[in-house]
């Protein structure tokens, strides 16, 4: 048996899910001194001594993280509301909001203020 060599970037690697001793990562990886090209995901065993690879993919094409990224939400995980916050990060997000729901909406959502009625007191709810 031979020894594998991996490096994992640390501005890419981002866990995905957990269980026990395993972790599925979402990881730019370069393997046996062989820079990394594409991202991939990938099961990790954790233990005391580090991580083990399992068995994982590395993407394609450059399109397979957006082609995944995209079929994740089309079929309805993840919180929209979290996907908003997570996009409203990046540059290009009021360009792309003007794009799809137009200029006029956008300067009126930026200038809505949330008011206070806007929220309820749970306190108020379970005290009854």
């Amino acid at each position: 048996m031979f020894d594998i060599k991996f490096n994992v970037h640390p501005d890419f690697d981002e866990l995905i899910d957990e269980r026990g001793n395993t972790a599925i990562c979402f990881r730019m990886v370069d393997w046996n001194d062989r820079p990394a090209k594409r991202p991939e995901v990938r099961k990790w065993r954790l233990s005391e001594t580090g991580e083990s690879p399992d068995k994982g993919i590395t993407f394609l094409t450059d399109d397979g993280p957006k082609n995944l990224a995209n079929a994740i939400i089309r079929k309805g995980f993840g919180e929209t509301k979290e996907y908003i916050e997570t996009l409203a990060e990046r540059e290009d997000f009021d360009d792309a909001l003007v794009q799809v729901i137009g200029k006029k909406k956008v300067s009126s959502a930026k200038e809505k203020e949330v008011e206070a009625e806007d929220f309820y007191d749970p306190r108020v709810v379970f005290s009854k």
